[in-house]
């Protein structure tokens, strides 16, 4: 039974990475010089997809800034930055007020729990908050330490 090169080519791809050819569509490459070119032209695309890419500048500019405006001119980075004194004034007032609010409430021990809890929950969130606008800083602050504790012994 005859097969047209479509059919062989289809098995070729097919077939993962490193998987043995069958027999008959290697004889079929073999014979074939259409086939063979395109698995040349396959193999050869493979290479210089998988290669690392080279950035025709300098990378020991200043800032990473100034080298992505010369790699990607359309680059816009989203400036969505609070400054931190921002946070800090906003967090004493939050706090100053909570403060005045316990002192001029009653005694009564279910409002005192209830303000307790909704204190808790916006201070909770306010943290959140902080460190969700402002991870860069947390994360750059981080220093992590690496160390080898898996030995392997010979037995």
């Amino acid at each position: 039974m005859k097969h047209t090169c479509e059919y062989y080519m289809e098995r070729y791809l097919m077939l993962d990475k490193g998987m043995r050819i069958p027999s008959d569509v290697r004889r079929h490459m073999l014979h074939c010089k259409k086939c063979s070119s395109e698995i040349r032209a396959l193999n050869k695309a493979e290479k210089v997809s998988s290669a690392p890419i080279h950035i025709p500048e300098n990378l020991k500019s200043n800032t990473i800034a100034e080298v992505l405006k010369k790699v990607a001119p359309g680059y816009e980075p989203k400036m969505r930055h609070v400054p931190l004194i921002s946070w800090i004034i906003f967090g004493l007032i939050m706090l100053t007020t909570m403060v005045l609010f316990a002192t001029i409430m009653k005694e009564d021990a279910l409002t005192m729990f209830a303000f307790s809890l909704s204190s808790a929950l916006l201070i909770s969130g306010y943290c959140l908050t902080l460190i969700a606008a402002n991870i860069d800083l947390f994360v750059k602050r981080m220093k992590v330490k690496i160390r080898n504790s898996v030995k392997t012994t010979a037995c």
